[in-house]
């Protein structure tokens, strides 16, 4: 049993300790904590209205939830803010009836993306998300770089098998790549909170959290061994960078914060806290 696994399935998080307060973190530890040393990567969050805006050149803001938004700010201090310039592919801003914010996506045309995104001086990047998949073609992307994840080197994705219920990660080193899922389904429609570990090495090192439980994890094709850095590519939000019907994603995303580089136990065990502030997930 890992670390995380053995914290949380101990009575110092059952409520004992956390209920108590000592790791009760999610109303004044920010993600952006883990951006403190110039760390490459992004925060959305969409509950905050300032960061959302309607258009993509950021001029109309969203002040109610059913607006479009073509625009979301990038509060980890990078500015790689998302957009989308075609208005019919826009996200649009819901609440559920629990009264947590996300951005919907119908699942045919909607995505946002980024400038190019400069991960090259890494060979880690640790994904957590948010989100609701309501149903999705054979690779639903939550998040991925590169027009092409599947060939490109130095690029990564986050996306599941929606007909089986399982995530997915993938990074790809300079000519290999490795790829995994969840050993067990999760039965979607479910709202999620993810962790993704994608190491690039001699032998790639991986791993994955869903709703703070350490999962095992299965090749969905075969593993190799692969070399970084990371690249220098736009970041795509909904759908991989060639929009590939089979990508699309369909649903909720309630948050996403990606760091370039490997997280601490505490790390992890707060930013998925965080997380569960912003979508009440488990």
């Amino acid at each position: 049993m890992s670390l995380t696994a053995g914290l949380f399935n101990s009575g110092i998080f059952k409520g004992g300790l956390f209920n108590e307060g000592l790791f009760k973190q999610s109303s004044t530890w920010s993600p952006t904590a883990l951006f403190s040393s110039g760390e490459q990567g992004l925060i959305y969050d969409p509950s905050d209205f300032s960061t959302l805006f309607q258009n993509s050149a950021g001029t109309t803001p969203v002040t109610a939830v059913g607006q479009p938004v073509g625009k979301i700010l990038d509060k980890s201090g990078n500015g790689n803010h998302a957009s989308q310039a075609t208005s019919a592919y826009r996200l649009v801003l819901r609440q559920d009836g629990s009264g947590y914010y996300y951005l919907e996506l119908d699942g045919v045309d909607d995505s946002l993306s980024t400038a190019s995104v400069d991960f090259t001086g890494t060979n880690c990047i640790s994904i957590f998300t948010g989100e609701r998949p309501t149903e999705g073609g054979s690779f639903p992307m939550i998040v991925s770089n590169s027009t092409a994840p599947d060939s490109s080197a130095g690029s990564f994705r986050a996306d599941m098998t929606y007909s089986t219920s399982k995530y997915v990660l993938q990074c790809r080193g300079t000519t290999t790549r490795t790829i995994k899922e969840t050993a067990s389904g999760f039965s979607f429609p479910s709202t999620n909170i993810t962790y993704r570990k994608l190491q690039l090495g001699t032998v790639s090192s991986v791993a994955m959290r869903v709703n703070a439980v350490d999962q095992a994890l299965t090749d969905l094709s075969t593993t190799n061994p692969v070399v970084g850095p990371y690249g220098n590519y736009p970041i795509y939000i909904g759908a991989r960078g060639d929009g590939a019907a089979a990508t699309r994603f369909a649903g909720r995303i309630y948050s996403l914060i990606v760091v370039g580089r490997v997280m601490t136990a505490q790390e992890i065990i707060s930013a998925e806290t965080w997380i569960n502030s912003k979508t009440g997930a488990y």
